[in-house]
C-alpha cells in the first residue's frame, strides 16, 4: 500500500529543492554512447531521470528490479522520458558498472568514470537540496528545472515528478485492488444494510471516508493517497444498521431460558456474549427482560450505549495490492439473537 504521508513530506522535500536548473554534462556510458543533456534531450523537450548510484550501494541493489520497471514503464528511453545513472564514486568503472548492472538485470543508460560522476558532483555537493547519500533521484523538466530531488527510494513520488513534467506515457499507473466484503451474522446468516468507513488508527486522526459499496457489497480503491488524503494508517470500519429488535423473538427467549436454567447450556461462547444485552458479562434474566421489552416495542435500544451488533475484529486494516481481488468476511454477533 501507499504511505500517503512520507509521500507527501518527501515530495514536499523535493519540491523545496527546486527553483534553478540543472548543469549541463556530457557523459559517455558503459556501452560507448554519450549522452549530453541539453543538446540531447531537453533541448527536444524530453524530461531526464538521474539516479546516484554506486556499485554495490545495499540499498540501490535492492530497488534496482522496481526502477527497472519505472524506466520500462517510462518507454525504456525511447519515449517522453530519459533514464541515466551516476555513479557517486570515482573509483567506479565504467567497465565495473556494467558488470554490477547486467547481474542485476538493469539496462539504464548509466557511467562512471565515463563523467558520470563529476556529472553527480552538483547534486553530491547539495546545490539542489540536502543530499543524504544513494540512491538519490533527480527529475529534470524540459525547461531544465530541477522539480524533484531527493535521496530516498520513494519510486511513486519520482513517478509523479515526472508525470508533473508534461511527459506522456504509462508510468506507473496501478490496476484497482477490488473488495468484496461478506457480512454475516452468528449463524451464516447476511447481515445487510452495512456502512463501511474508511478510518485512520492513528491516535488523535479523526479523518474518515464513508465507502460507497454497489449491491454486491463490492467497491474498489485506484489511487489510496489521491481518493482518501490524510489518512496514513487506513482501515475499515464496519456499522450495522438497523433497529435494535431486528432478527429478535420468542425463541431468543426460550433458548436463553434454557441456558439459565441449565436445561441446554449454550456451546458456542458467541451465544453466550449475544445473549448478554446488558453488558454485564453474565445472562440471566434481567437480559431476557430487555428482550422482551425490545420485541414488544418499549424499548428502541440496548441499554448502556451497547450496540446492536458485536464485531470482534471490526477495524481491519487496508491492503492495497494492485490488481487484486480481496474478499473480506466480517461475523457480526447480533445482540439477543441466539437461534
Amino acid at each position: 500500500m501507499r504511505n500517503s504521508i512520507l509521500s507527501l513530506l518527501l515530495l514536499l522535500t523535493a519540491i523545496l529543492a527546486t527553483a534553478q536548473d540543472a548543469p549541463d554534462f556530457t557523459v559517455t556510458d558503459t556501452r560507448g554512447n554519450v549522452h549530453q543533456l541539453y543538446n540531447d534531450y531537453l533541448d527536444n523537450g524530453k524530461t531526464v531521470v538521474l539516479k546516484l548510484f554506486f556499485v554495490g550501494c545495499p540499498p540501490c541493489t535492492n530497488i534496482a528490479p522496481e526502477y527497472q520497471h519505472l524506466y520500462e514503464s517510462w518507454g525504456a528511453g525511447n519515449d517522453d522520458v530519459v533514464f541515466l545513472s551516476f555513479s557517486t564514486r570515482s573509483i567506479d568503472s565504467n567497465s565495473g558498472i556494467n558488470n554490477y548492472l547486467n547481474g542485476l538485470g538493469v539496462t539504464v543508460p548509466a557511467s562512471g568514470t565515463g563523467g558520470g560522476f563529476e556529472a553527480s558532483e552538483p547534486y553530491r555537493e547539495s546545490d539542489f537540496g540536502d543530499y543524504w547519500g544513494t540512491p538519490t533521484f533527480i527529475v529534470i523538466a524540459p525547461d531544465g528545472e530541477v522539480v524533484y530531488f531527493a535521496s530516498n527510494s520513494n519510486l511513486i513520488a519520482i513517478d509523479n515528478a515526472i508525470r508533473e513534467t508534461g511527459a506522456s506515457g504509462v508510468g506507473l499507473i496501478e490496476d484497482p485492488t477490488n473488495y468484496t466484503f461478506n457480512f454475516a451474522d452468528l449463524f451464516g446468516n447476511p447481515v445487510n444494510n452495512v456502512s463501511v468507513k474508511i478510518i485512520d488508527l492513528n491516535p488523535g486522526n479523526d479523518t474518515e471516508y464513508d465507502v460507497a459499496l454497489n449491491g454486491l457489497n463490492e467497491f474498489s480503491i485506484q489511487d489510496f493517497d489521491e481518493e482518501y488524503p490524510g489518512i496514513t494508517n487506513p482501515a475499515f470500519h464496519f456499522t450495522p444498521n438497523g433497529p435494535a429488535n431486528q432478527s429478535l423473538s420468542s425463541l431468543d427467549l426460550i433458548t436463553i431460558n434454557k441456558h439459565i436454567l441449565d436445561v441446554e447450556l449454550f456451546t458456542n461462547p458467541e451465544m453466550a456474549l449475544a445473549a448478554d444485552v446488558n453488558g454485564s458479562n453474565s445472562v440471566s434474566s434481567a437480559d431476557m427482560i430487555i428482550i422482551r421489552k425490545l420485541i414488544l416495542d418499549l424499548l428502541d435500544e440496548f441499554p448502556n450505549g451497547l450496540s446492536n451488533y458485536i464485531i470482534t475484529d471490526n477495524d481491519r486494516p487496508v491492503e492495497i495490492i494492485s490488481g487484486d481481488s480481496i474478499s473480506i468476511y466480517v461475523k457480526m454477533i447480533k445482540r439477543g439473537n441466539v437461534k
